[in-house]
């Protein structure tokens, strides 16, 4: 594997791991609203990390700009949190698994 992938792969890894970290805050407290911007620019980065490492999850990005608005839904917010932390959490162990074995 070339270097610059490597540095690719590791970019998409924390990418997908800062997405998990502000679904699992999301649990305890509530998330403020420039994390979940900050969300949105993490799950478009994610997008774009995986057609340049041919690594194309878009099910599960799409999932999650879905989530994005429901999230600013007083009623259902913790409901899609509880969601996005699951989906965030076995999405990132999936690309951990993949990035172990490509290493």
């Amino acid at each position: 594997m070339k270097k610059v992938e490597t540095k690719t792969l590791t970019i998409q890894l924390i990418v997908r791991i800062a997405i998990f970290l502000i679904f699992l805050l999301g649990v305890f407290i509530k998330v403020p609203s420039y994390l979940l911007y900050l969300l949105l620019l993490l799950v478009i980065a994610n997008i774009v990390l995986g057609f340049m490492n041919k690594r194309r999850n878009l099910i599960t990005n799409i999932v999650f700009l879905i989530m994005y608005p429901l999230l600013y839904v007083i009623i259902i917010e913790y409901l899609v949190i509880l969601i996005g932390t699951v989906v965030s959490f076995v999405h990132a162990l999936r690309f951990y698994l993949f990035y172990k074995k490509e290493k």
